[in-house]
């Protein structure tokens, strides 16, 4: 499988396999040209900011000199359909320390991580199916001195099919049209038909 992001830090890194991701990645190419728009970068976003060493691929090359926010791809990587392998590996005084773990907002995201104290490694795999739009994925450990860390990483899973954005808006604006505002409520105590 091809290594298709790593990460390096001062505390871990992270690195992500996919199996032929050209066949999306083509695929995403052609339904963006038949629209007549430009195929879209990658995007990670991080919450705290983070202070890297390396990001493979990056549109910027090199070590920042300060945490950042956001860090652009050169093309998209994340795509429904996929399997993909994550790993993170760490100092092993930080494997010494506690025991690293995966947070999400559902547990069967956490399940699929589990951390082996001999490799120092937390290693986990994804298939994402048919869910598009923005993944957050929680890297929680202590490090080496003992004080807990909680890292967010984000990125989007892209549909190969459609346009993201300007799909989507087409798609609200016919069923508002029909039914207005009946996308909002989905969440209430009354049942909705369509």
């Amino acid at each position: 499988m091809p290594n298709v992001l790593a990460i390096k830090t001062p505390e871990w890194e992270l690195n992500v396999w996919v199996k032929d991701i050209d066949d999306r990645l083509n695929s995403l190419k052609k339904t963006m040209a038949a629209r007549g728009l430009n195929l879209p970068t990658g995007r990670l976003c991080f919450s705290p900011s983070l202070l890297f060493e390396m990001i493979l691929p990056a549109l910027q090359n090199g070590a920042m000199n300060e945490p950042v926010a956001e860090q652009l791809l050169p093309e998209p990587v994340f795509y429904e359909n996929m399997q993909y392998e994550f790993e993170f590996l760490f100092d092993a005084a930080i494997a010494i320390v506690s025991e690293p773990k995966i947070v999400h907002r559902l547990a069967a995201v956490e399940d699929k991580f589990h951390f082996s104290k001999k490799s120092c490694s937390l290693r986990g795999s994804i298939n994402f199916l048919n869910d598009v739009g923005w993944f957050r994925l929680g890297l929680q450990y202590k490090n080496a001195l003992g004080v807990s860390q909680l890292q967010m990483i984000s990125f989007e899973i892209l549909p190969t099919k459609m346009a993201m954005g300007s799909d989507l808006a087409a798609i609200h604006l016919a069923i508002d049209s029909t039914y207005p505002l009946w996308r909002f409520a989905f969440a209430q105590k009354t049942d909705h038909e369509l």
